[in-house]
């Protein structure tokens, strides 16, 4: 959440898709493809926060490397992330209602550590 005056500071080429912040869409860039998070960053968005989803990482996206793969079409690999990525303008997430018991759920997974500043011997 920036203020309207950073906002208007901020360049019009970084603004102009920044709808697209808020969909949900694999990231492609050849070899490799990367869930974006949304529900990490929600708060960002001035979206409601809620408890985090699991993170259902494929392994096998890992496992590609562009080494030894010359002849790879990427785009065939890669063929169902793309179409995502192409409805990316239908998938902006709008809304998201918090969750009532995130607190409580983000007190459970946290925690508070308080310590004494360090001691220092005066000059």
């Amino acid at each position: 959440p920036y203020t309207e005056t950073c906002l208007y500071l901020t360049s019009q080429n970084c603004r102009r898709d920044e709808h697209l912040c808020r969909s949900h869409v694999p990231l492609i860039s050849f070899a490799y493809v990367e869930w974006y998070h949304l529900d990490r960053v929600a708060h960002l968005f001035e979206l409601g926060q809620h408890i985090l989803e699991d993170c259902n990482t494929d392994l096998t996206l890992h496992d590609y490397d562009r080494r030894g793969h010359p002849d790879t079409v990427w785009t065939d690999t890669h063929h169902q992330y793309i179409i995502m990525w192409e409805d990316r303008h239908s998938r902006v997430v709008q809304y998201h209602t918090p969750a009532y018991d995130y607190m409580d759920w983000y007190r459970s997974i946290t925690r508070l550590q308080i310590t004494p500043p360090p001691h220092t011997q005066p000059a």
